[in-house]
């Protein structure tokens, strides 16, 4: 593995986090932004992480770092909007899911949540209905 590479580092969190061993994913996520710290890819795991354990003020701090270390990111814009849904923002998470689809606008999972979030409020987005 690649130690300035923060794929392998997100892929091996993976690994442990889908066996239960959260608190070995994190150690390898922590161990990997010691060599990558302003990659986005580490920062938005480690706040998935963060706000499956439920500390959710550090994944909301994960996944401004992640945003701001890397604007065009939309996977973190993404992960953020979800938390900024669990605390009952939907203007934050309309801004996050907006701001993923215009980084990314073939991001189809941003556009989705951006779809969802308005469908619950009677809003409609639908590039057909536009």
């Amino acid at each position: 593995m690649d130690p300035w590479d923060g794929r392998g580092w997100v892929g091996l969190g993976k690994v442990h986090s889908s066996r239960g061993h959260f608190g070995k994913a994190r150690e390898v996520l922590l161990e990997g932004l010691k060599m990558n710290p302003n990659n986005p890819f580490i920062l938005q795991s480690l706040g998935c992480l963060d706000a499956q354990g439920g500390n959710l003020a550090e994944a909301h701090r994960r996944f401004q770092q992640a945003t701001t270390a890397d604007p065009k990111h939309a996977a973190s814009w993404v992960s953020w909007g979800k938390l900024e849904e669990r605390f009952r923002r939907p203007w934050r998470a309309r801004q996050c899911y907006a701001k993923a689809a215009a980084v990314d606008p073939q991001n189809y999972y941003a556009w989705q949540c951006l779809a969802v979030l308005e469908s619950k409020s009677g809003v409609c987005v639908c590039v057909v209905c536009v």
